[in-house]
Formats: C-alpha cells, structure tokens, sequence
C-alpha cells in the first residue's frame, strides 16, 4: 500500500509525488522530424548541458540544436557508418586554433571522428550560434574495436570504453595548418 500511494491521499509519499510537474516542453525541430522517416537502423539522443544543446543521431547523421527554443539547428552528415557514441569535449590546450572551442567526438564500427565546435555570435542576436567544421580534425580507424562508450576530461583526454572491456585512449596532437597551431 505504501509502494503506490494514491495523488489524493495524504502523506510524505503523496505530497512528494504531487512537487513533480512538467515546466516546458520543446519539440524537435520541425527541419528535424522529417528525416526520422528516412532512419534505416539507429537512433539515440542526448544533451550536452555545457553548450546547452540537445543532440540526436538517425543512422549516421547527427544534429544539434538549442534545447531551450529548438532553434539553431546544425548538422554533421559526413560519415557512412551509423554512429554509435558521442561526446563533447574541451580540447587540450594549445592544440587547435582557439576559435576551436570544442571537439564532438563520434564512433562509429570503423573509425573515431573528431570534429571542430566553434560558435559565433551574430549582430543583433543575443544567442551565440554553433558550427560545426565540415571536415573531421582527426580520425581514427579502428575497425578492430567496437566502442561501447565516449566520454571526455576537462583536459581534453578522450576514452573509449570498447565492446572489447578495454579501456582506449583518443590521443591527438597539434599539427600545422588552418586548425591547428
């Protein structure tokens, strides 16, 4: 009887469940739901809070957009494998140029693909708006090993944790160019 307190009754059970309300709902963006028709195996989604998007994956696309209004819409469709994991990471200092504030990193059965995050801030809007590099940084091929998890440090590390129960580590360096120093 105490497991499922009924909302009418009294009591701490009662008066807890009644402090759970719905604040706001977001849809998907509009641009976005159409292409869950087109989904031919896998999709997954999450926020990255320290950007304040939300991310979805359909096959071996992703997109990110602003999770407090659904705007700012941006998208990767670069890959041909279907993307298993996906994280945002602060890159290591003195790396990448520094208009390069984040690294999203995707797996995929046959490579790791980290692409450049920067945001501008346009004129008249109090938003900052998120691009995503069209070419990869780094890529890793790993055909071998199938990731079962991405996850960053503040220092910019990048582990894997493969299908395999091995830990991995992503470790990337500068190299001369346009996006690095």
């Amino acid at each position: 009887d105490r497991d499922y307190p009924l909302a009418s009754q009294n009591g701490a059970e009662a008066n807890a469940l009644k402090q759970f309300t719905r604040v706001k709902r977001v849809p998907l963006p509009a641009e976005l739901v159409e292409h869950f028709g087109h989904m031919q195996c896998n999709c997954n989604m999450g926020i990255f809070p320290q950007v304040s998007r939300a991310w979805l994956t359909i096959d071996s696309d992703i997109y990110l957009w602003r999770y407090e209004d659904g705007g700012d819409l941006a998208f990767f469709d670069g890959l041909t494998d279907t993307i298993l994991n996906v994280c945002l990471v602060t890159p290591r200092p003195g790396i990448l140029q520094s208009h390069i504030k984040y690294l999203l990193c995707l797996s995929t059965p046959a490579e790791i693909v980290l692409l450049g995050v920067s945001f501008t801030t346009p004129q008249g809007n109090p938003c900052e708006e998120l691009h995503l590099l069209p070419e990869p940084l780094f890529i890793l091929q790993c055909e071998q090993m199938v990731t079962k998890s991405l996850q960053g440090t503040s220092l910019g590390r990048i582990f894997m944790g493969g299908k395999d129960g091995c830990l991995y580590e992503f470790s990337y360096q500068s190299q001369q160019g346009w996006f690095g120093k």
